[in-house]
């Protein structure tokens, strides 16, 4: 792939869906090493730019997210895809390992603190401890996605 063909594609990336299909593209071209130093900085843009976005609709929906027990289910399995979808960004080529490493770290730390923030929220709407309790199921268990 181009240079041009490949920003195409993290342009692609950057919708708030999360395109399998593109992932697989990007995932089976040969990387040029030519594009590799070039292309790595918006890389790693594209996939902070994705996590930045995901904690941002996070926020945006916090006053609503505790209505329902569903919803907040729900909600957390697509936060939980998303993620997951990151971190499978991650095992792309196209970024050194350290950096990979440092993006992986920021990704699982930041999503941490999410889950603590809506844990304590969730304790704060909810006497009961059905919205907390749901959060802990729903929560990314880091041992599993080694």
């Amino acid at each position: 792939m181009t240079y041009e063909e490949y920003l195409n594609l993290f342009n692609e990336l950057k919708t708030p869906t999360y395109n399998n299909e593109l992932l697989n593209k990007l995932k089976t071209m040969p990387i040029n090493p030519n594009l590799q130093e070039l292309l790595s900085p918006k890389y790693e843009d594209l996939i902070n730019y994705k996590f930045t976005e995901s904690v941002k609709k996070i926020k945006t929906d916090l006053p609503t997210i505790f209505d329902d027990n569903n919803y907040l289910d729900l909600y957390l399995v697509n936060f939980k895809k998303e993620i997951n979808y990151l971190l499978e960004m991650l095992k792309i080529d196209l970024l050194p390992p350290s950096t990979k490493e440092q993006l992986a770290k920021t990704i699982k730390e930041g999503t941490d603190k999410i889950y603590e923030i809506l844990i304590n929220e969730a304790n704060r709407e909810d006497l009961t401890g059905i919205y907390a309790l749901t959060i802990k199921n729903n929560q990314i268990k880091w041992s599993d996605n080694k």
